[in-house]
């Protein structure tokens, strides 16, 4: 392919780390890349101008760093923000809330796309971006904007207007797929140099690149992605999602599927896209779907070679255990999907609700996950603790990985803790008629407790060195230290009843209104 591509997920709580992205860099242009989609929205700061979203955004002095480094690795730069929707990093700032679509549920997000300063101010996003990247391309976007059929022609007037003037001052517009591709109504507003990024992350779509090229757009870019997002790390599936061809199987490793759909219709241009929006992720965990592309756009895949084989020295020039625990990771993805809870147990040790979901699933119902998860656990880590990495990028990648097998670990202590809901209750119906027994039930239920807090203090020593050295925020360990103070503030609230079972408020009592785990209600009611 011609144009082979790789997005970086600056938006999503990054902070700028030149180290980071110079091995970032370095690695793409051995896998065969030759463009960097810099995804920044609006963490980026140009000069003169105050009022940055947060800490840490691309400063000028940063995009020509950024620059430098993708001339040494011969390679260009596409800068990509939002104009209509995901326009938080704008919209959450009181000198542009006058441009929110007040109103409407997702005010801080979305546009007002009528407002007489809507074009314009789209415009100073998409010049600044051009300026500071020397750049005649800018992606704008223009995806999941939420509408009503009655509005179709006044967003369409306005993305007519932006693109327009693009082309009119010599910028050539990119936008996401979705919209046009799901509303055919939108179409006619688009220019027909504009390039289509072909979004589509679960499986075969020929479809969708040969409905732009027969609506005569020459540039049409496929995108799949890692789908890091999903739990401990991503993997490939078919799914009918956006009219994607769930009929048709995809191996889980198989992230060329869409970019062979695309070289079938005649397009010319893959994109992979990493979404690395924290709860644990990194993309020093995705390096296997990264590599596997840029080889495979390269003419460079071979089929029939064991994957781990090419791998490994595509992205070290030496054999690791890293496409090997990847793989291991990647089964135990399967399962959780084959269960119908693909992203729980990874999102339990960070979200509240996901934890209080996960922990109060039936007795036993994690009984088959624990075992797949306690048998691949010992191989996992024996090979990290074997992996001595000898490069920044396998430094990177050996952390990540780290970070990712201490997870899988402290969701199975997570599913065992499960049983602690059951000893909860029958420590409540005990209280009084046997308060011995009482105690010692309730004493297991703390210490159940203990655990979960110990494991997920666990999880944070290990994403805090993960992190080091990189761009990645710690936003996700502040939320795993709130569920840390909630489980702290359950043991404190039982601590009365385990000095005085008989003169404390009666514990049966609760468990008629509340759960255990987070005093809500349960419905339960005692026999």
């Amino acid at each position: 392919m011609k144009r082979r591509m790789y997005m970086f997920d600056f938006a999503r709580l990054r902070t700028y780390c030149k180290d980071e992205l110079a091995a970032l860099m370095a690695l793409l242009e051995r896998l065969g890349y030759n463009e960097l989609g810099l995804y920044v929205e609006g963490a980026f700061l140009p000069d003169g101008q105050q009022g940055a979203v947060r800490h840490g955004v691309i400063t000028q002095q940063n995009a020509d760093e950024i620059l430098a480094l993708a001339e040494a690795h011969h390679m260009t730069v596409l800068p990509m923000t939002n104009v209509l929707f995901h326009m938080e990093h704008f919209l959450c700032q009181e000198r542009y809330a006058h441009l929110r679509r007040n109103g409407h549920q997702r005010a801080r997000n979305l546009l007002n796309f009528e407002h007489e300063e809507a074009v314009p101010f789209a415009l100073g996003i998409i010049r600044a971006l051009a300026d500071m990247f020397h750049t005649k391309r800018v992606q704008i976007g223009l995806d999941e904007f939420p509408f009503t059929p009655e509005e179709i022609p006044t967003i369409g007037r306005y993305i007519a207007a932006v693109t327009a003037a693009m082309l009119k001052e010599g910028l050539t517009p990119g936008v996401w797929s979705d919209m046009f591709w799901m509303e055919p109504a939108l179409l006619p507003y688009l220019p027909r140099e504009t390039e289509i990024y072909d979004w589509n992350y679960y499986g075969h779509r020929p479809e969708s690149i040969r409905y732009f090229r027969d609506n005569g757009f020459e540039q049409v870019i496929a995108v799949p992605s890692d789908n890091g997002w999903e739990g401990f790390v991503g993997f490939q599936r078919a799914s009918a999602y956006l009219r994607a061809r769930g009929d048709l199987a995809v191996a889980p490793g198989e992230i060329e599927a869409f970019l062979e759909d695309a070289k079938n219709e005649g397009a010319d241009g893959g994109m992979i896209a990493n979404w690395e929006n924290t709860t644990g992720r990194s993309l020093w965990s995705a390096l296997v779907p990264l590599a596997r592309a840029g080889l495979w756009m390269q003419g460079r895949w071979e089929y029939g070679k064991p994957e781990e084989e090419q791998v490994e020295q595509a992205l070290f020039g030496r054999m690791t255990p890293y496409t090997r625990i990847v793989a291991q990771l990647r089964d135990l993805q399967v399962h959780n999907l084959e269960k119908g809870e693909l992203s729980l147990p990874q999102d339990a040790l960070y979200q509240l609700p996901s934890m209080l979901k996960l922990l109060n699933r039936p007795m036993g119902f994690w009984d088959d996950t624990i075992a797949l998860y306690n048998e691949a656990l010992p191989q996992m880590r024996a090979d990290l603790e074997a992996w001595v990495p000898i490069s920044a990028q396998e430094k990177y990648a050996h952390a990540a990985l780290c970070s990712v097998v201490t997870n899988v670990r402290v969701a199975s202590l997570l599913m065992s803790v499960s049983r602690a809901r059951t000893i909860y209750h029958e420590a409540a119906l005990k209280q009084f008629h046997d308060p011995a027994a009482f105690l010692v039930l309730l004493e297991e239920f703390c210490g159940c407790i203990r655990q979960a807090v110990a494991g997920l203090k666990d999880s944070i020593a290990a994403r805090t060195a993960s992190t080091c050295n990189t761009g990645i925020t710690q936003q996700d360990i502040a939320w795993q230290n709130d569920l840390i103070a909630h489980l702290e503030k359950i043991l404190s609230r039982l601590a009365v009843y385990q000095q005085d079972p008989t003169t404390a408020p009666a514990l049966r009592s609760y468990t008629e209104t509340i759960y255990c785990w987070d005093f809500t209600p349960s419905g339960y009611t005692p026999q």
